[in-house]
Formats: C-alpha cells, structure tokens, sequence
C-alpha cells in the first residue's frame, strides 16, 4: 500500500503560494524534477505526478486479487495496464475511509513512440482511461458501472535498472459516476509494476505486473503569468489566421519547464483555444499532440508586450516562453492542415475560358470578398510582395475581387509574343486553379459556386490530389507522385520571384528576370499539369 500525507499537512501546503501541479507534488515529496544521464542503466523521466488530493483509489497487491499486467507492444506503440483495485479512502460525501472495491478494474491504453514520448490514446478504444466495477459504501449501498473515464495529457517513465519500475500518468477526466469528485477535472495515477522487463528501450515489447495509485489533482495556485494560443486549420499554410479558416476543437497542448519536462496539459476549446494561467515567472515551452485527421502545419512564435519571444525550431514545440511575473503572452499557435483528399473530380474546377467568360467573372464577382489578398498571402511570389523590396507587377493585395475579375482576363488574352518563353497559358492556367481553391472552398468563399455548378465544400479542391506524371521536377516530387492541388501551387509559388514562374529554381529570392532552357522545360511540365487540373475537374 502506499502511504498519504496527512490532511494537516496537505492543508497547510494549500495555504502557501503553489505553482503548477508538478512543481507543487514534487516539492512535496522533497526532490526537483531534472534530466539526468543513464547511469546503471537508470532512467529518470517520470513527469512527478503524486496525486495528494482525495479521493484515491489503491489496487491489490500483484498475486493477491484480479488482473495486474502492464504490457507495451512496440509494432503499435501501445502501452496496455489492466490493474484490480481494492480500496478507496477518504471519498468526500460518501462515507469514511477505506471504502469496498470489488470486481473493479483500472485500464490504461496509451501510444508511446519509440523515444518514450506520449502520442496520445488508443484511437481504436473510446477512453484512455476507464475505472469499471462495484463501490460499496458506509451505508451498504452501493455504485455499480463505469465510474471514472478519461483522456491522457502527460506521462512519465523511469527503468530502475532492476524489475520494479514505476510509470505515471495524467489524465483529463471525460466522465463516469464519480467523475464530480474529481474538481480539477484531472486525475493521476502512479503505476508500479514488478517482474517488469522494461530497460527504458521503447523500440522492443516489454511488460509485467501492476500496483496503481488513482487519486484526484489539485488545482494549481500560482502567479500572474499566462500563455495563450490557438489550434486552427492554417488551409494556405501562412501561419496567420486568415479569414475562413477553421479552428480545431480538442487538441491536446502541454505545458513544459524549461528543461522540456511537461508540467500541465490542457485540451483547446470550442474555438480552438487554449491557456495555462497562473504561472510562476520562469522559462516555459508549449508543445501541441498532433491532431488526428490533419497535416502537420506551422508553429507561430506569439509576443509578450508586442515583442516576439521563443523558438519554434522543433516541430510541434514553442520553447524559450519567458516570462516575468505579471506577463501575458499570446498568440502561440498551432497550424494545421486539412489532409489530401482524393483525386480531381469533375465539378471542382474550370477550363481556363470558364474565368473570362461572363459566367466565370460574375461568379468571382458574387464570392466573399477577399480574394486579392488571400491570393497575395498564400502565393506571396506569384501574386503578392515577398518582402525583398522589389516590385511584383503582379501583386494583387488590397484588390477588389473585380480587380482580380480583371486581372485574369488580361493573363487569359496573353499571347506567345507577351509572355516569356514557353506556354501562352501558364500564367492563366495556374491563376485559374488558384481561384478555384479559392470558390470552391466553403470556408472561404461561401457557397455561390453552387450556383455555377462548382462542387463547393469545406476543403473545396484544394485538399483534392493529382498526378503528376513525368512531371515530378517541376513541384519538386518524384514522377508519377500524387500531390494535393495548394501542395502544387505551393511549389510554383517558391520557384517564382516577381511573378515570373520559374526564375528562382533555388528559391533563393533571387532571379535574373530571364528563362533559360531548364526553366523553359519546367514551365511547359507546369502548364501539363495544371491544364490536367482544370480540364479534370472541369464543369
């Protein structure tokens, strides 16, 4: 059994100035979470849950009782525990301590990559964390089902270089009989499992038995210091939340010290917020579990007080976050995009005459304003500024959706003797695919492309997918590679500068405002697929 603190003592930590749950368990338990380096085999890296606060749910001790396993399986990253529980002390409102558990069980279905690094949960199972069985109370009534659910946010590791090692865990309680005990919405749980083969090595099986500890995490009191942020769906992959773009509900973001270690967690809300409060001054990261269903995006380095603080080196992690007491930071963002879908379909795009004929400029008239400046910031070279101080002829930020009517025209009548070297239709042919992302997408231009006959949805054509045949060198692929339609434009956007496609092969910002016999050839591999493009899809 483990041994509790007293309630004097747990009272008298209360009144104190806490810090994040982890900072506050461990200096209870008198140590400081640190890195240290393998020695005897050992491996420090749990994340210092000690679940001080009631109710707490103890098991049987391993060959006493029911089911005690815990088992990883490395092929799908899943760490399995299955653990009979025996007691549950101190259950406010319930009766006094040392209530009756029978036939209850704690399972705990996690993915844990190879170095050790939460992923998340079982997507196969309904719950990370389920606490099933039979409560008898004081009274001798009793509760019966499914009593605790709930949805992993941190976990910790350490090999003892022996068999006995201990394992802990996070969880955000999702619901259960007993889930309104629980007034943080937070449960920990600390695993010890004997015969254990585990040596700290994620890249093989391993297993053994379990104890487990169940109990309810206090919320944190700390300082003034917040940081804020956003999940969203970044479609153009810009890193700045334009206009449509949808933010993305219950993504998982934890809170890291400064030396990396997670120290709180939290799910993003409804319109894909998130934010950890009352924190100490001191150095922190955020780090974002990538969301099922999306494309891994941009990380957005946020300000505090209008300067840019941090580092968004690493994927997925914003670390260097300093804070002084009374800071607020904002703005540390998470992007992402939607994923390929499948291949061009007739209805979701349209052959190049359609945008200059009468039907395809009054539909670019009736669509959301914007489309000016959401061409210039998802294709800054073709349509916008690039920043190196040089005039775009083409730039179309600030201009009217009429303008943009306009401009097309102009690109569409082009002949041979006014463009550079190579097809006439290029130009108009990548605008044409450019706009129809553009109509196509809900999100973004509202549903008037219906009336034309264009297939309008969330994604609209620009998550769906080509070919590219033998034209793999001119987007940057393989031949015979399948590219979604903005992964395309995107390419062509970075080997253009000043609007000319194809001048700037080693995307350098730098062309020299001519064509040679290598840009020549990929400008004609362009103009193959995106004529494909627009005639596949075309209404």
């Amino acid at each position: 059994m483990f041994n509790y603190l007293s309630r004097k003592r747990r009272i008298k930590l209360q009144k104190g100035r806490r810090r994040t749950d982890a900072m506050q368990y461990n200096r209870v338990l008198g140590r400081t979470l640190r890195h240290e380096t393998l020695e005897d085999r050992r491996m420090l890296a749990l994340i210092g849950v000690a679940p001080l606060e009631l109710p707490v749910m103890s098991s049987n001790i391993p060959g006493t009782g029911g089911p005690t396993t815990t088992s990883y399986d490395s092929s799908t990253n899943i760490l399995s525990v299955l653990v009979e529980l025996a007691e549950m002390d101190f259950l406010p409102g319930l009766g006094e301590e040392g209530q009756y558990l029978t036939g209850s069980t704690v399972d705990i279905n996690i993915r844990v990559d190879e170095s050790g690094n939460l992923i998340g949960g079982n997507p196969s199972l309904s719950f990370d964390l389920e606490v099933q069985g039979v409560l008898f109370l004081a009274d001798s009534s009793f509760i019966a089902g499914t009593m605790l659910t709930g949805e992993i946010v941190a976990f910790g590791h350490e090999d003892s270089g022996g068999t006995t090692d201990q394992y802990d865990f996070v969880f955000s309680i999702t619901g259960g009989q007993l889930a309104g005990l629980y007034p943080n919405g937070q449960a920990g749980v600390i695993l010890t499992s004997a015969d254990s083969t585990f040596t700290g090595d994620f890249n093989v099986d391993f297993g053994g038995k379990g104890e487990v500890l169940v109990g309810a995490i206090a919320a944190p009191v700390g300082g003034n210091a917040s940081i804020h942020g956003l999940v969203w769906e970044d479609f153009n992959n810009d890193g700045f939340v334009n206009f449509g773009e949808k933010a993305i509900e219950g993504v998982t973001v934890q809170l890291l010290d400064e030396d990396g270690i997670v120290i709180d967690a939290t799910t993003t809300d409804d319109q894909g917020m998130y934010s950890f409060v009352e924190l100490d001054a001191g150095t922190y990261g955020v780090m974002e579990l990538q969301p099922v269903g999306f494309v891994d995006g941009l990380e957005v380095v946020g300000e505090i007080d209008g300067s840019p603080v941090g580092d968004n080196s690493i994927n997925d992690k914003i670390t260097g976050i300093v804070l002084d007491a009374d800071d607020t930071a904002v703005n540390y963002n998470f992007g992402e995009r939607p994923e390929a879908g499948g291949t061009v379909s007739p209805g979701q795009t349209a052959a190049g005459g359609f945008w200059q004929n009468k039907h395809g400029q009054e539909l670019i008239l009736s669509v959301n304003e914007g489309l000016g400046d959401w061409l210039a910031a998802t294709l800054p070279n073709l349509y916008g500024n690039d920043g190196d101080g040089d005039v775009n002829p083409f730039d179309l930020t600030g201009k009217t959706n009429a303008e943009v009517a306009d401009f097309y025209k102009i690109e569409f009548k082009k002949k041979n003797k006014d463009q550079p070297p190579g097809p006439a239709k290029l130009n108009s042919q990548v605008l044409a695919t450019a706009i129809a992302v553009y109509v196509t997408n809900s999100n973004l231009a509202g549903l008037a492309g219906l009336d034309f006959g264009l297939s309008v949805t969330d994604t609209g054509v620009g998550t769906a997918t080509i070919n590219v045949g033998d034209n793999g060198e001119a987007f940057g692929v393989a031949d015979g590679a399948d590219i979604a339609i903005l992964d395309a434009l995107f390419a062509v956007n970075s080997f253009t500068q000043e609007g000319l496609l194809y001048d700037d092969l080693d995307m350098d910002l730098v062309g020299d405002g001519a064509i040679d016999s290598i840009e020549l050839a990929l400008r004609i591999a362009a103009n193959d697929v995106f004529s494909m493009i627009n005639e596949d899809g075309g209404i």
